[in-house]
């Protein structure tokens, strides 16, 4: 026990400490978990009666995982377990064990070096393009091990640059879902990782999307409307002009009836524009739909029942594009009578037989009262 001299030049005792000379460090160990490590230390060291000690851990010099203080109510030795707090992330620290102020054991610990991190079994899978109103999305659902708190990453990359998606599964199934944009005029490639690490990634899968082809006849239902007037939809040209580069149109049958109908086809709009089928001379509107994404359009479509009988155009107008237009004629009125069309001819002759029979029964029978008189 050491003597100080107080202040009043008395000798007062100093509090004893832990015995230098035999004091052993327990080895230093990593202990790895899913996600994190901590490192444990400590070690053994004598104390006589009286005596006080203050142990614990360091890392990167900050005290981690609590201090352990005490003094011993006899002689003995006391051999304490210590540990540092949990760390999650991938850097390399110098952890220390101090008892008393002193250093008596320290090392290197990474999680990279320490417990040799591995990717987990991983799976994805890509989904069906969604096309909608010019947009397009596609589900991607990455399946990791039940009870995984991994991340996954995806990664979009488009002629205009990369997108990078982050989540984890928020259940115990293990299942992490993407809803993913897509260029909808070019192609995308979707790079699906799974993120083991803060700074480890493992490929998991990857697809390239090329729209509007990898998602045909997902044209968008037009609106519903409660007006059906021509007002909503582009004003009809006054006469033919030229068909915009690359349209073409063609119509089931180029003779007509009123009250028929025919399929309106059509080729070289832009993917999903809108276009408005009219009837010429006097404008009527047919109907209006959506190209495809390919750009084409098949419409079935009613002629007016009051349309009068010759020569007519139907247009195709689309919204960006312009116009093409196909000849038609019509004939007869089947949709009043229901007659047949090679009925129409026998019908005519016959009414002119009658008339000539009627004619010349009148003419001879004049004649034959005359020669009487």
């Amino acid at each position: 026990m050491a003597l100080l001299l107080g202040a009043a030049g008395l000798l007062v005792a100093a509090p004893a400490q832990a015995a230098v000379g035999d004091i052993q460090p327990f080895p230093m160990t990593a202990n790895c978990y899913f996600d994190a490590f901590r490192v444990g230390g400590g070690g053994t060291f004598p104390l006589t009666a009286g005596e006080t000690f203050t142990t614990y851990m360091t890392v990167d010099g900050q005290i981690s995982g609590g201090v352990w203080e005490g003094a011993a109510d006899q002689d003995g030795t006391r051999g304490p377990s210590l540990s540092t707090a949990f760390l999650r992330d991938d850097a390399t620290h110098v952890v220390e064990w101090v008892l008393n102020g002193v250093v008596y054991a320290s090392g290197s610990f990474s999680y990279l070096t320490s417990c040799d991190p591995h990717p987990v079994p991983a799976a994805v899978n890509f989904g069906t393009p969604v096309c909608v109103d010019g947009s397009a999305t596609v589900p991607v659902d990455v399946s990791l091990p039940e009870g995984s708190s991994l991340r996954a990453n995806v990664t979009a990359i488009t002629s205009s640059g990369s997108n990078t998606y982050t989540d984890y599964a928020h259940n115990e199934m293990g299942q992490v879902h993407f809803d993913i944009p897509l260029d909808p005029s070019g192609s995308t490639t979707l790079n699906v990782t799974e993120q083991y690490r803060p700074t480890l990634t493992e490929p998991i899968g990857n697809h390239t999307f090329s729209l509007p082809g990898d998602c045909p006849g997902s044209t968008p239902t037009p609106t519903p409307t409660s007006d059906p007037e021509p007002t909503a939809t582009p004003t009809p040209s006054e006469s033919p002009t030229p068909a915009a580069t690359d349209l073409s149109a063609t119509v089931s049958d180029n003779a007509l009836t009123p009250g028929s109908t025919v399929i309106v086809t059509a080729s070289g709009f832009q993917p999903n524009e809108e276009v408005a089928i009219w009837l010429h001379s006097d404008p009527v509107l047919l109907a209006t739909v959506n190209a495809s994404a390919d750009g084409t359009l098949s419409q079935t479509v009613t002629i007016p029942a009051d349309i009068p009988l010759g020569s007519h155009q139907i247009e195709l107008l689309g919204s960006t594009s312009g116009s093409v237009w196909v000849p038609v004629a019509v004939t007869g009125s089947l949709a009043a009578t229901g007659a047949n069309n090679t009925a129409v001819p026998y019908l005519l002759a016959a009414g002119g037989l009658a008339l000539v029979v009627g004619v010349g029964a009148i003419f001879f029978a004049r004649a034959r009262r005359a020669l009487q008189a």
